[in-house]
């Protein structure tokens, strides 16, 4: 009569099955949770320039309908020259957390809000990632943009990661907030870098660093505003 063997473990075929299927599961699994987290991470990001730009508005209606342009409201005519300096006025009366300005993800803001936003402390250079359009009211074309994602130097979305600056989301997407409170988180367009075009719509003579595009008669492309780096 056969005895039957019992078996004390798997054989060296199985154990490389499951590792190969354990592998494979890992490998569709990991860009998934990676997208998720980036996802995550810009409807924070987005949720933070609402709060900034409903901020800008507040200080907007009691100013005349005029954005901020420096540090103090007395003196709405000197011009600032970082968005850390427009910002700065928002505190405290607007605004009483510097942790809103800050993007782990951004090469703007490699430092941690400290939350101190006393005369000269308030968003200090490394606290804050966003940019800031100059120069428009209350009253301008509301599609706008008002608080984005800081670009680089040449008003751009370039890709290279975290420590690219303008890069924070790799050349792929970029926060846009515009005056009438709108805000999505956009495409950049591959290879021009700005955040993509309307359709069938071309840039002004003369003009290379567009942003945004905007909606009125007869232009789509945002003009007369200056954009604010970070410090």
């Amino acid at each position: 009569m056969n005895k039957q063997l019992s078996r004390g473990g798997f054989t060296l075929v199985e154990l490389l099955v499951v590792i190969t299927i354990i592998g494979i599961l890992a490998s569709i699994a990991l860009p998934v949770f990676n997208s998720v987290q980036v996802r995550g991470a810009q409807i924070k990001s987005l949720a933070n320039a609402k709060q900034i730009a409903l901020a800008l508005k507040m200080f907007a209606g009691d100013n005349d309908g005029i954005f901020p342009r420096q540090d103090t409201p007395a003196s709405l005519s000197t011009a600032p020259g970082t968005s850390n300096e427009a910002f700065r006025v928002l505190f405290p009366d607007y605004i009483q957390n510097e942790t809103i300005f800050a993007n782990a993800k951004s090469s703007y803001s490699p430092l941690k809000p400290d939350n101190n936003y006393a005369v000269g402390s308030a968003l200090i250079a490394g606290e804050n990632t966003y940019a800031y359009f100059l120069d428009l009211t209350d009253s301008s074309n509301p599609s706008w943009p008002l608080v984005v994602d800081a670009p680089d130097a040449s008003n751009q979305y370039p890709v290279g990661g975290i420590l690219i600056p303008g890069s924070v989301w790799d050349g792929k997407k970029a926060i846009i907030v515009r005056i009438d409170q709108s805000g999505a988180v956009e495409d950049v367009d591959a290879t021009a870098q700005f955040v993509k075009r309307t359709k069938g719509a071309t840039a002004p003579p003369g003009s290379t660093n567009v942003l945004v595009p905007v909606a009125t008669p007869g232009s789509e492309w945002l003009a007369g505003a200056t954009i604010l780096l970070p410090e």
